[in-house]
């Protein structure tokens, strides 16, 4: 339960400051501005920010709680995969009922399978969380063991 309770928050802040971090960035670059559309360096700073608070609080719990800090990551990042996938796939069906999409000779494509966009919505979020989850808690666990080899200072915590 406790893995449970620690992926939730995780994933709650890593939520919310890719959002705000996504939503700083598209103000400083269009004033908010929506009329030119998407803006794609927002969603890709977002990202970035997110993997990067992933990276320093998976080594941070990696330095802590060595290897067994990766169960809390795991499953964070499979609830972020879930989230986003099922994001997409809501998105998808909207995109289905919209009359001109694929209709349109001007469209090049025909309207998104959802299932195929929930699972690329999935695989992508959970990858990226995982590879920056375990980079981190590899990265602490592996530096706290070579202090504690050392005779280092007994930690708190």
């Amino acid at each position: 339960m406790r893995y449970a309770a620690g992926a939730v928050l995780r994933l709650a802040v890593v939520l919310a400051v890719g959002w705000l971090a996504g939503k700083g960035f598209d103000w400083v670059t269009t004033r908010g501005d929506d009329s030119g559309g998407a803006n794609i360096g927002a969603g890709l700073f977002a990202f970035a920010v997110g993997g990067l608070v992933i990276l320093l609080w998976s080594f941070r719990d990696g330095r802590r709680h060595g290897w067994p800090a990766l169960w809390t990551w795991g499953m964070m990042a499979l609830l972020l995969g879930l989230f986003n996938g099922v994001s997409e796939f809501i998105s998808a069906r909207r995109l289905q009922d919209v009359p001109t999409v694929g209709q349109d000779p001007a469209s090049f494509l025909p309207a998104p399978d959802p299932w195929s966009m929930a699972l690329l919505g999935f695989e992508y979020p959970f990858v990226a969380a995982m590879v920056c989850a375990a980079l981190g808690v590899a990265g602490g666990a592996l530096l706290d063991r070579g202090q504690a080899g050392r005779g280092s200072a007994t930690r708190s915590g």
